[in-house]
Protein backbone atom coordinates (compact mmCIF):
# COMPACT_ATOMS: atom_id res chain seq x y z
CA UNK A 1 0.00 0.00 0.00
CA UNK A 2 1.08 3.80 -0.77
CA UNK A 3 2.17 5.75 2.37
CA UNK A 4 1.42 9.75 1.86
CA UNK A 5 2.45 13.15 3.37
CA UNK A 6 -0.67 14.67 4.95
CA UNK A 7 -0.14 17.36 2.12
CA UNK A 8 -0.02 14.44 -0.37
CA UNK A 9 -2.77 13.18 0.49
CA UNK A 10 -4.96 16.98 0.87
CA UNK A 11 -4.26 17.37 -2.80
CA UNK A 12 -5.61 14.02 -3.26
CA UNK A 13 -8.56 15.36 -1.81
CA UNK A 14 -8.54 18.35 -3.76
CA UNK A 15 -8.40 16.69 -7.22
CA UNK A 16 -11.12 14.14 -6.29
CA UNK A 17 -13.58 17.22 -5.75
CA UNK A 18 -11.99 19.63 -8.66
CA UNK A 19 -10.99 17.60 -11.33
CA UNK A 20 -13.17 14.22 -10.72
CA UNK A 21 -16.34 16.51 -9.46
CA UNK A 22 -17.25 14.19 -6.27
CA UNK A 23 -18.60 16.67 -4.36
CA UNK A 24 -16.36 17.34 -0.23
CA UNK A 25 -19.96 16.71 1.05
CA UNK A 26 -20.21 13.10 -0.07
CA UNK A 27 -16.87 12.22 0.26
CA UNK A 28 -17.23 13.55 3.98
CA UNK A 29 -20.70 11.65 3.81
CA UNK A 30 -18.48 8.65 3.06
CA UNK A 31 -15.82 9.26 5.65
CA UNK A 32 -18.20 9.57 8.62
CA UNK A 33 -20.02 6.22 7.07
CA UNK A 34 -16.99 3.81 6.59
CA UNK A 35 -15.52 5.63 9.93
CA UNK A 36 -18.87 4.26 11.93
CA UNK A 37 -18.52 0.69 10.46
CA UNK A 38 -14.89 0.38 12.41
CA UNK A 39 -16.47 1.57 15.42
CA UNK A 40 -19.39 -0.08 15.90
CA UNK A 41 -17.16 -3.78 15.24
CA UNK A 42 -14.99 -2.11 18.03
CA UNK A 43 -17.38 -1.15 20.16
CA UNK A 44 -18.99 -5.00 19.64
CA UNK A 45 -15.62 -6.43 20.59
CA UNK A 46 -14.81 -4.57 23.30
CA UNK A 47 -18.71 -4.39 25.47
CA UNK A 48 -18.78 -0.50 25.11
CA UNK A 49 -22.76 -0.77 24.15
CA UNK A 50 -23.57 0.00 27.67
CA UNK A 51 -21.14 2.75 28.13
CA UNK A 52 -21.34 6.25 27.25
CA UNK A 53 -20.02 7.43 24.18
CA UNK A 54 -18.32 10.79 23.79
CA UNK A 55 -17.63 12.52 20.19
CA UNK A 56 -15.40 15.47 19.91
CA UNK A 57 -15.77 17.53 17.37
CA UNK A 58 -13.51 20.08 16.05
CA UNK A 59 -15.06 23.07 13.47
CA UNK A 60 -13.23 22.05 10.60
CA UNK A 61 -13.38 18.83 7.86
CA UNK A 62 -12.46 16.58 10.89
CA UNK A 63 -14.89 17.89 13.00
CA UNK A 64 -17.37 17.10 10.13
CA UNK A 65 -16.54 13.89 9.70
CA UNK A 66 -17.08 13.44 13.51
CA UNK A 67 -20.61 14.42 13.20
CA UNK A 68 -21.45 12.06 10.21
CA UNK A 69 -20.52 9.41 12.72
CA UNK A 70 -22.63 10.72 15.55
CA UNK A 71 -25.38 11.06 13.60
CA UNK A 72 -24.80 7.44 12.08
CA UNK A 73 -24.09 5.96 16.08
CA UNK A 74 -27.60 7.93 16.47
CA UNK A 75 -29.85 6.25 13.80
CA UNK A 76 -28.31 2.85 14.61
CA UNK A 77 -29.56 3.08 18.23
CA UNK A 78 -26.35 4.04 20.35
CA UNK A 79 -28.37 6.59 22.68
CA UNK A 80 -25.88 7.12 25.49
CA UNK A 81 -23.84 9.39 23.18
CA UNK A 82 -22.63 13.13 23.21
CA UNK A 83 -21.11 15.78 20.91
CA UNK A 84 -18.69 18.24 22.31
CA UNK A 85 -17.52 20.85 20.21
CA UNK A 86 -15.18 22.79 20.63
CA UNK A 87 -16.68 25.85 19.75
CA UNK A 88 -20.05 26.86 18.46
CA UNK A 89 -19.29 28.27 14.76
CA UNK A 90 -16.75 26.41 12.19
CA UNK A 91 -16.62 25.48 8.52
CA UNK A 92 -19.92 25.20 6.10
CA UNK A 93 -19.87 21.47 6.17
CA UNK A 94 -19.48 21.64 10.18
CA UNK A 95 -22.28 24.27 10.41
CA UNK A 96 -24.33 21.99 8.34
CA UNK A 97 -23.76 18.74 9.88
CA UNK A 98 -24.33 20.14 13.51
CA UNK A 99 -27.21 21.28 12.81
CA UNK A 100 -28.48 17.82 11.55
CA UNK A 101 -27.61 16.30 14.60
CA UNK A 102 -29.07 18.96 16.61
CA UNK A 103 -32.53 18.45 14.42
CA UNK A 104 -31.95 14.07 15.63
CA UNK A 105 -31.84 15.35 18.94
CA UNK A 106 -28.67 14.56 20.26
CA UNK A 107 -26.89 15.54 22.95
CA UNK A 108 -24.22 18.42 22.02
CA UNK A 109 -22.63 20.65 24.39
CA UNK A 110 -20.14 23.40 23.85
CA UNK A 111 -17.11 23.18 25.92
CA UNK A 112 -16.24 26.65 26.24
CA UNK A 113 -19.65 27.59 27.94
CA UNK A 114 -20.35 23.84 29.73
CA UNK A 115 -16.87 23.64 31.34
CA UNK A 116 -17.93 21.62 33.94
CA UNK A 117 -21.05 19.18 32.24
CA UNK A 118 -18.68 18.54 29.71
CA UNK A 119 -15.62 17.16 31.99
CA UNK A 120 -17.91 14.83 34.31
CA UNK A 121 -19.02 13.55 30.48
CA UNK A 122 -15.87 13.02 29.67
CA UNK A 123 -14.61 11.49 32.92
CA UNK A 124 -17.80 8.62 32.96
CA UNK A 125 -17.27 7.62 29.31
CA UNK A 126 -16.25 4.60 27.80
CA UNK A 127 -15.16 5.56 24.17
CA UNK A 128 -14.24 8.94 23.21
CA UNK A 129 -14.06 9.33 19.07
CA UNK A 130 -11.73 12.17 18.45
CA UNK A 131 -12.34 14.22 15.68
CA UNK A 132 -11.16 17.64 17.42
CA UNK A 133 -8.03 18.58 14.73
CA UNK A 134 -6.91 16.83 11.05
CA UNK A 135 -4.21 17.04 9.23
CA UNK A 136 -1.58 20.53 8.91
CA UNK A 137 -1.85 21.88 12.02
CA UNK A 138 1.32 23.74 12.91
CA UNK A 139 2.62 24.17 16.81
CA UNK A 140 1.10 22.96 19.77
CA UNK A 141 -3.06 22.69 20.21
CA UNK A 142 -3.91 25.51 22.39
CA UNK A 143 -7.24 26.79 24.12
CA UNK A 144 -10.24 24.54 24.16
CA UNK A 145 -8.71 21.46 22.25
CA UNK A 146 -6.18 21.19 24.45
CA UNK A 147 -8.49 20.99 27.52
CA UNK A 148 -10.46 19.04 25.51
CA UNK A 149 -7.04 16.20 24.65
CA UNK A 150 -6.04 16.11 28.12
CA UNK A 151 -9.40 15.67 29.75
CA UNK A 152 -9.88 12.62 27.27
CA UNK A 153 -6.16 11.49 28.16
CA UNK A 154 -7.01 11.55 32.11
CA UNK A 155 -10.06 9.00 31.10
CA UNK A 156 -10.13 5.16 31.70
CA UNK A 157 -12.39 4.60 28.60
CA UNK A 158 -11.10 3.78 25.19
CA UNK A 159 -9.84 6.24 22.34
CA UNK A 160 -10.32 6.51 18.39
CA UNK A 161 -8.94 9.19 16.83
CA UNK A 162 -10.42 9.76 13.12
CA UNK A 163 -7.88 10.71 10.86
CA UNK A 164 -4.72 10.97 13.07
CA UNK A 165 -4.90 11.91 16.65
CA UNK A 166 -6.01 15.49 17.56
CA UNK A 167 -2.43 17.26 18.20
CA UNK A 168 0.02 15.85 16.36
CA UNK A 169 1.33 17.88 13.36
CA UNK A 170 4.87 18.84 10.75
CA UNK A 171 5.86 21.01 14.43
CA UNK A 172 5.37 18.27 16.57
CA UNK A 173 7.03 17.97 20.24
CA UNK A 174 6.60 15.34 22.71
CA UNK A 175 5.24 17.56 25.09
CA UNK A 176 2.46 18.87 22.94
CA UNK A 177 -1.19 17.74 23.98
CA UNK A 178 -2.31 15.12 21.96
CA UNK A 179 -4.47 12.47 21.77
CA UNK A 180 -3.73 8.80 23.17
CA UNK A 181 -5.52 6.70 20.50
CA UNK A 182 -6.07 2.96 21.24
CA UNK A 183 -7.03 2.98 17.15
CA UNK A 184 -6.42 5.67 14.40
CA UNK A 185 -8.71 5.18 11.38
CA UNK A 186 -7.01 7.09 8.42
CA UNK A 187 -8.87 7.99 5.73
CA UNK A 188 -7.58 7.31 2.15
CA UNK A 189 -4.53 6.29 2.41
CA UNK A 190 -1.98 5.92 5.42
CA UNK A 191 0.27 9.17 6.70
CA UNK A 192 3.79 9.52 6.96
CA UNK A 193 3.19 11.60 10.45
CA UNK A 194 1.51 8.44 12.05
CA UNK A 195 4.97 6.48 11.22
CA UNK A 196 6.79 8.87 12.77
CA UNK A 197 8.81 7.27 15.38
CA UNK A 198 7.96 10.08 17.92
CA UNK A 199 4.64 10.32 17.06
CA UNK A 200 3.60 6.42 16.25
CA UNK A 201 2.73 5.68 20.19
CA UNK A 202 -0.12 8.18 20.19
CA UNK A 203 -1.66 6.42 17.20
CA UNK A 204 -2.71 2.81 18.75
CA UNK A 205 -3.44 0.28 15.96
CA UNK A 206 -3.92 2.18 12.57
CA UNK A 207 -6.75 1.04 10.04
CA UNK A 208 -6.94 2.38 6.87
CA UNK A 209 -10.73 3.78 5.82
CA UNK A 210 -11.13 3.88 1.70
CA UNK A 211 -14.14 6.30 1.26
CA UNK A 212 -14.13 6.04 -2.77
CA UNK A 213 -11.10 8.21 -3.90
CA UNK A 214 -10.58 7.31 -7.80
CA UNK A 215 -8.10 4.53 -7.46
CA UNK A 216 -6.06 6.20 -10.48
CA UNK A 217 -5.52 8.95 -7.34
CA UNK A 218 -4.01 6.88 -5.21
CA UNK A 219 -2.31 3.85 -7.27
CA UNK A 220 0.88 6.23 -7.90
CA UNK A 221 -0.01 9.85 -5.73
CA UNK A 222 3.63 12.16 -5.85
CA UNK A 223 6.71 11.67 -3.49
CA UNK A 224 4.59 8.33 -2.22
CA UNK A 225 6.44 5.56 -0.48
CA UNK A 226 4.93 2.02 0.27
CA UNK A 227 4.16 0.33 3.34
CA UNK A 228 3.61 -3.07 4.19
CA UNK A 229 2.51 -6.24 6.03
CA UNK A 230 3.90 -9.00 7.38
CA UNK A 231 1.90 -11.11 4.28
CA UNK A 232 1.57 -8.73 1.83
CA UNK A 233 5.63 -9.61 -0.10
CA UNK A 234 6.74 -12.70 -1.62
CA UNK A 235 10.47 -14.44 -2.21
CA UNK A 236 11.30 -15.64 -5.45
CA UNK A 237 11.56 -19.65 -5.77
CA UNK A 238 14.57 -21.18 -5.45
CA UNK A 239 15.07 -23.07 -8.71
CA UNK A 240 14.72 -27.16 -8.23
CA UNK A 241 17.90 -27.47 -10.41
CA UNK A 242 20.21 -25.38 -7.73
CA UNK A 243 22.55 -26.25 -5.55
CA UNK A 244 24.64 -24.52 -2.74
CA UNK A 245 26.79 -22.71 -4.85
CA UNK A 246 23.75 -20.99 -7.24
CA UNK A 247 22.14 -20.03 -4.07
CA UNK A 248 24.97 -17.40 -3.45
CA UNK A 249 27.81 -17.67 -1.08
CA UNK A 250 28.01 -14.92 1.99
CA UNK A 251 31.19 -13.46 3.85
CA UNK A 252 30.75 -12.16 6.72
CA UNK A 253 33.62 -9.68 8.96
CA UNK A 254 32.11 -10.30 12.48
CA UNK A 255 33.09 -10.93 16.39
CA UNK A 256 35.83 -9.99 18.69
CA UNK A 257 36.75 -10.85 21.94
CA UNK A 258 33.64 -10.87 24.03
CA UNK A 259 31.23 -10.35 20.94
CA UNK A 260 31.55 -13.79 18.89
CA UNK A 261 27.57 -14.44 19.65
CA UNK A 262 27.46 -11.58 17.10
CA UNK A 263 29.13 -13.45 14.41
CA UNK A 264 27.60 -16.80 15.23
CA UNK A 265 23.76 -15.35 14.90
CA UNK A 266 24.69 -12.85 11.53
CA UNK A 267 26.55 -16.01 10.22
CA UNK A 268 23.82 -18.30 10.89
CA UNK A 269 20.84 -15.95 9.93
CA UNK A 270 22.48 -15.56 6.35
CA UNK A 271 22.16 -19.48 6.16
CA UNK A 272 18.82 -19.89 6.88
CA UNK A 273 18.22 -16.84 4.68
CA UNK A 274 18.66 -19.92 1.97
CA UNK A 275 22.52 -18.16 1.07
CA UNK A 276 23.40 -21.65 0.15
CA UNK A 277 26.79 -21.16 1.76
CA UNK A 278 27.87 -18.64 4.36
CA UNK A 279 31.73 -17.77 5.30
CA UNK A 280 32.63 -16.36 8.66
CA UNK A 281 36.13 -14.40 9.04
CA UNK A 282 37.47 -14.25 11.83
CA UNK A 283 40.47 -12.71 14.39
CA UNK A 284 42.96 -15.28 15.03
CA UNK A 285 42.04 -14.81 18.62
CA UNK A 286 38.32 -15.82 18.27
CA UNK A 287 38.82 -18.07 15.72
CA UNK A 288 38.89 -21.56 17.74
CA UNK A 289 35.67 -20.16 19.96
CA UNK A 290 33.88 -19.27 16.44
CA UNK A 291 34.66 -22.64 14.91
CA UNK A 292 32.85 -23.99 17.97
CA UNK A 293 29.75 -22.55 17.93
CA UNK A 294 29.53 -22.72 14.01
CA UNK A 295 28.39 -26.05 12.76
CA UNK A 296 27.08 -25.45 9.06
CA UNK A 297 29.09 -21.89 8.24
CA UNK A 298 32.48 -22.00 6.99
CA UNK A 299 35.19 -20.23 9.60
CA UNK A 300 38.52 -18.63 8.00
CA UNK A 301 41.37 -17.10 9.99
CA UNK A 302 41.71 -13.28 9.01
CA UNK A 303 45.90 -13.23 8.85
CA UNK A 304 47.83 -10.20 9.53
CA UNK A 305 48.36 -10.06 5.29
CA UNK A 306 44.40 -8.95 4.16
CA UNK A 307 45.65 -8.24 0.63
CA UNK A 308 45.59 -12.05 0.71
CA UNK A 309 42.04 -12.56 1.48
CA UNK A 310 39.77 -13.05 -2.62
CA UNK A 311 36.48 -12.10 -2.63
CA UNK A 312 35.90 -13.65 -6.58
CA UNK A 313 34.03 -16.61 -4.41
CA UNK A 314 31.07 -14.38 -2.68
CA UNK A 315 28.18 -12.65 -3.57
CA UNK A 316 27.37 -10.75 -0.65
CA UNK A 317 29.32 -8.81 2.40
CA UNK A 318 28.66 -8.33 5.49
CA UNK A 319 30.46 -6.75 7.87
CA UNK A 320 30.11 -4.97 11.91
CA UNK A 321 28.65 -6.73 14.13
CA UNK A 322 30.63 -7.13 17.26
CA UNK A 323 33.36 -6.48 14.89
CA UNK A 324 35.43 -3.85 16.82
CA UNK A 325 36.45 -0.74 15.51
CA UNK A 326 40.82 -1.58 15.93
CA UNK A 327 42.61 -2.17 13.10
CA UNK A 328 39.66 -2.49 10.74
CA UNK A 329 40.00 0.68 8.53
CA UNK A 330 41.77 -0.74 5.52
CA UNK A 331 39.98 -4.26 5.51
CA UNK A 332 36.51 -1.99 5.30
CA UNK A 333 38.08 -0.24 2.54
CA UNK A 334 39.19 -3.46 0.76
CA UNK A 335 35.49 -4.89 1.16
CA UNK A 336 34.33 -1.52 -0.51
CA UNK A 337 36.70 -1.53 -3.53
CA UNK A 338 36.09 -5.37 -3.79
CA UNK A 339 32.53 -4.04 -5.75
CA UNK A 340 30.46 -6.76 -4.02
CA UNK A 341 27.57 -5.72 -2.71
CA UNK A 342 26.61 -6.29 1.23
CA UNK A 343 25.15 -5.11 4.79
CA UNK A 344 27.70 -2.00 7.12
CA UNK A 345 25.60 -2.51 10.42
CA UNK A 346 27.15 -1.68 14.61
CA UNK A 347 30.81 -1.14 14.16
CA UNK A 348 31.06 -1.38 10.73
CA UNK A 349 28.78 1.93 11.04
CA UNK A 350 31.37 3.43 13.40
CA UNK A 351 34.31 2.64 11.72
CA UNK A 352 32.83 4.62 8.41
CA UNK A 353 32.54 7.74 10.75
CA UNK A 354 35.72 7.68 11.75
CA UNK A 355 37.13 7.27 7.97
CA UNK A 356 35.44 10.50 7.37
CA UNK A 357 34.64 9.93 3.31
CA UNK A 358 34.20 12.93 1.95
CA UNK A 359 30.75 12.45 0.78
CA UNK A 360 30.41 15.84 -0.73
CA UNK A 361 32.74 15.50 -3.29
CA UNK A 362 31.91 11.70 -3.53
CA UNK A 363 28.35 11.82 -3.78
CA UNK A 364 27.02 8.56 -4.22
CA UNK A 365 30.54 7.25 -2.92
CA UNK A 366 29.37 3.60 -2.39
CA UNK A 367 27.23 3.08 -5.83
CA UNK A 368 23.81 1.78 -4.63
CA UNK A 369 25.62 -1.54 -3.34
CA UNK A 370 25.55 -1.17 0.57
CA UNK A 371 22.58 -1.36 3.25
CA UNK A 372 23.28 0.57 6.09
CA UNK A 373 21.36 -0.62 9.35
CA UNK A 374 21.81 1.93 11.87
CA UNK A 375 19.62 2.08 15.07
CA UNK A 376 19.20 6.07 15.99
CA UNK A 377 22.44 6.56 18.03
CA UNK A 378 24.25 4.55 15.13
CA UNK A 379 22.76 7.29 12.36
CA UNK A 380 23.18 10.50 14.81
CA UNK A 381 26.73 9.59 14.70
CA UNK A 382 26.54 8.60 10.78
CA UNK A 383 24.44 12.20 10.54
CA UNK A 384 25.94 14.45 12.63
CA UNK A 385 22.05 14.97 13.79
CA UNK A 386 21.01 14.90 17.08
CA UNK A 387 18.25 12.13 17.18
CA UNK A 388 15.36 13.81 18.78
CA UNK A 389 15.28 15.86 15.34
CA UNK A 390 15.36 13.18 12.90
CA UNK A 391 13.08 11.13 14.81
CA UNK A 392 10.27 13.57 14.72
CA UNK A 393 10.59 13.99 10.88
CA UNK A 394 13.25 10.94 9.41
CA UNK A 395 12.07 10.63 5.95
CA UNK A 396 14.45 14.27 4.93
CA UNK A 397 17.49 13.42 6.84
CA UNK A 398 17.35 9.87 5.86
CA UNK A 399 16.97 10.80 2.03
CA UNK A 400 19.78 13.31 2.35
CA UNK A 401 21.94 10.36 3.71
CA UNK A 402 21.53 7.69 1.30
CA UNK A 403 22.39 9.68 -1.30
CA UNK A 404 25.60 11.39 0.43
CA UNK A 405 26.69 7.75 0.49
CA UNK A 406 25.15 5.97 -2.02
CA UNK A 407 23.78 3.31 0.21
CA UNK A 408 20.51 1.96 1.38
CA UNK A 409 19.80 3.06 4.51
CA UNK A 410 17.70 0.94 7.15
CA UNK A 411 16.86 3.28 10.38
CA UNK A 412 15.97 0.85 12.73
CA UNK A 413 13.67 0.74 15.48
CA UNK A 414 9.84 0.71 16.18
CA UNK A 415 8.96 1.66 13.08
CA UNK A 416 11.75 1.12 10.52
CA UNK A 417 12.61 3.25 7.46
CA UNK A 418 13.96 1.76 4.25
CA UNK A 419 15.65 4.70 2.23
CA UNK A 420 17.31 4.45 -0.99
CA UNK A 421 19.43 7.02 -3.02
CA UNK A 422 17.12 7.75 -5.19
CA UNK A 423 14.51 9.15 -2.67
CA UNK A 424 12.20 5.50 -2.72
CA UNK A 425 11.26 4.47 1.01
CA UNK A 426 9.52 2.05 2.64
CA UNK A 427 8.27 1.93 6.02
CA UNK A 428 7.89 -1.20 8.16
CA UNK A 429 5.94 -0.51 11.42
CA UNK A 430 6.66 -2.33 14.41
CA UNK A 431 5.89 -1.57 17.76
CA UNK A 432 7.28 -5.11 19.09
CA UNK A 433 9.16 -4.67 21.92
CA UNK A 434 10.31 -8.45 22.20
CA UNK A 435 12.77 -7.78 19.46
CA UNK A 436 14.40 -5.47 21.65
CA UNK A 437 17.13 -7.65 22.71
CA UNK A 438 20.72 -7.57 22.67
CA UNK A 439 21.42 -9.68 19.19
CA UNK A 440 18.14 -9.00 17.16
CA UNK A 441 20.03 -6.87 14.81
CA UNK A 442 22.58 -8.84 14.37
CA UNK A 443 19.97 -11.56 13.28
CA UNK A 444 18.52 -8.58 10.77
CA UNK A 445 21.61 -7.70 9.49
CA UNK A 446 22.18 -11.26 8.42
CA UNK A 447 19.23 -11.56 6.43
CA UNK A 448 19.30 -8.90 5.22
CA UNK A 449 22.96 -10.33 3.73
CA UNK A 450 21.55 -13.64 2.81
CA UNK A 451 19.06 -12.14 0.09
CA UNK A 452 21.57 -9.96 -1.13
CA UNK A 453 23.66 -13.13 -1.74
CA UNK A 454 20.64 -14.32 -4.13
CA UNK A 455 20.56 -11.83 -6.09
CA UNK A 456 17.85 -9.57 -4.62
CA UNK A 457 18.99 -5.87 -4.83
CA UNK A 458 20.24 -3.85 -1.69
CA UNK A 459 16.62 -2.28 -1.40
CA UNK A 460 14.50 -5.52 -2.09
CA UNK A 461 16.74 -7.17 0.06
CA UNK A 462 16.56 -4.56 3.02
CA UNK A 463 12.59 -4.18 3.03
CA UNK A 464 12.18 -8.12 2.82
CA UNK A 465 14.55 -8.45 5.65
CA UNK A 466 13.20 -5.95 8.29
CA UNK A 467 9.16 -7.42 7.24
CA UNK A 468 10.52 -11.01 7.45
CA UNK A 469 12.04 -9.94 11.33
CA UNK A 470 9.19 -7.73 12.44
CA UNK A 471 6.78 -11.12 11.37
CA UNK A 472 8.95 -13.89 13.17
CA UNK A 473 9.73 -11.47 15.82
CA UNK A 474 5.85 -11.71 17.02
CA UNK A 475 5.28 -15.16 16.01
CA UNK A 476 8.50 -16.00 18.45
CA UNK A 477 7.03 -13.78 21.27
CA UNK A 478 3.21 -15.30 20.75
CA UNK A 479 4.56 -18.48 20.87
CA UNK A 480 7.30 -18.25 23.79
CA UNK A 481 6.80 -15.09 25.70
CA UNK A 482 9.97 -12.61 25.47
CA UNK A 483 12.54 -14.49 23.87
CA UNK A 484 16.39 -14.24 23.59
CA UNK A 485 17.99 -13.56 19.77
CA UNK A 486 19.12 -17.07 19.40
CA UNK A 487 15.58 -17.82 19.34
CA UNK A 488 14.84 -16.40 16.53
CA UNK A 489 17.09 -18.27 14.50
CA UNK A 490 14.44 -21.64 13.58
CA UNK A 491 11.97 -19.08 12.53
CA UNK A 492 13.86 -17.34 9.76
CA UNK A 493 14.09 -20.47 8.17
CA UNK A 494 9.81 -21.17 8.64
CA UNK A 495 8.85 -17.52 7.08
CA UNK A 496 11.17 -17.89 4.49
CA UNK A 497 9.19 -20.85 3.31
CA UNK A 498 6.06 -18.78 4.14
CA UNK A 499 6.87 -16.06 1.78
CA UNK A 500 8.30 -18.16 -1.09
CA UNK A 501 6.01 -17.46 -4.30
CA UNK A 502 3.89 -21.13 -4.80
Amino acid sequence: MKIVSPEVMSEIDKHAIDNFKIPGFLLMENAGIKCWIHIEKYIEINNLYNRNIVILSGSGNNGGDALVIARQAWISGIKNLSIIISKSDGSEMFMLHKQICKNLGIPIFNHAEEEDSVDKIISESGLVIDGLTGTGLLGALRSNPAALVNLANSSSGKKISIDIPSGLGDEFEEDYPVIKADLTLTIGLPKTILYYPVMRPYSGEIKVVSIGFPPSLLDNPTDAGNIYYHDELKLPNIPKWAYKGTRGHTAVFAGSVGTVGAAVLSSSAAGRSRSGLVTLFADKDIFTEAVSGLTSVMVKKIESEIDKISFNEFSSILAGPGWGVEDRKLLLTKLFDSNIPGVLDADALNLLVDMKIDVENNPGYLKGKWVFTPHPGEYSRISGIHKNKFLASPLPYLKKTSAEYGAVVVLKGHVTFIVTPEGDYTIVDGMNPSLATGGSGDILSGIIAGFIAQGLTPYDAAVLGVTIHQKIGKICFKENGWFLAEDLLSYISRAVKDMEVL
